[in-house]
């Protein structure tokens, strides 16, 4: 779910035995969407509160009670091996708890204890739940560490998990500056720095991505590629970092 605040003072709870959200709006309003509500997303206003389960979405006023649907929950070992069971509801597990003492070391600068601390947490459980910010912090911590093959793990996670969103762009862009910077995989490169500029044409890093692959392409041999790219360089960001390389590659 996401909830976009209009200016407003209100509440908003989650319980996850239930899969069930709760906005209570006290002064003026909040826009709700995803889960099952509609695609606009629903307005909820003053003394309104917003109730949304897997199979039912109402906005109450101040006063009424929500009743949840009449469905017997279906236990884990219960429950049909393959399909879920018709008019029934599956029960849900609340997130499970991480170690996040990597965190601290990481904003704190310690980052090959931070990585050392993150794999004594779980690795596989930190890659399968951390947000998108999270794995792009703990791909940092790796890179400045030096284990640059963690760093690419955790940044194709982030990217297969979060593609269409804004981490998992930033995760294209930061796997083509690990593969050209570190890696020196400049094939690889060139291609996520030109996979992030086609899903990000109006970042403040397209140029930096534009500037990448062109400086990739060369490192290749690709010449009239490089020369191609510099052209494009030059034309969109005369004034830009770049812009003395781009003019010797366009000679």
């Amino acid at each position: 779910y996401r909830t976009i605040v209009v200016g407003t003072q209100f509440s908003i709870a989650w319980k996850p035995e239930a899969a069930q959200l709760e906005v209570r709006v006290n002064k003026g309003l909040v826009r709700v969407g995803g889960g099952p509500i509609q695609a606009q997303g629903l307005t909820v206003g003053e003394g309104q509160q917003l109730v949304a389960t897997d199979n039912e979405v109402k906005v109450l006023q101040r006063g009424e009670a929500f009743e949840p649907p009449r469905q017997p929950v279906v236990s884990q070992r219960d429950a049909a091996p393959s399909d879920a069971v018709p008019g029934r509801v599956k029960t849900y597990k609340s997130p499970p708890r991480l170690d996040m003492r990597w965190k601290r070391l990481a904003r704190s600068g310690r980052h090959a204890e931070a990585l050392e601390a993150g794999r004594k947490a779980g690795w596989r459980r930190l890659l399968k739940n951390l947000g998108a910010a999270d794995l792009l912090l703990l791909a940092d911590s790796a890179r400045f560490a030096r284990d640059f093959g963690a760093a690419r793990t955790v940044l194709l996670t982030a990217r297969s998990r979060f593609r269409r969103q804004h981490g998992g762009r930033i995760a294209a862009y930061r796997l083509g500056r690990l593969s050209a910077d570190q890696i020196r995989n400049y094939r690889e490169a060139a291609t996520w720095f030109r996979r992030f500029r086609r899903e990000s044409p109006r970042s403040a890093l397209a140029g930096d991505a534009l500037a990448g692959e062109m400086l990739a392409r060369k490192r290749l041999g690709e010449m009239a590629e490089a020369k191609r790219l510099a052209a494009e360089y030059l034309a969109r960001h005369p004034g830009g970092a770049f812009a003395a390389t781009a003019r010797q590659l366009s000679r």
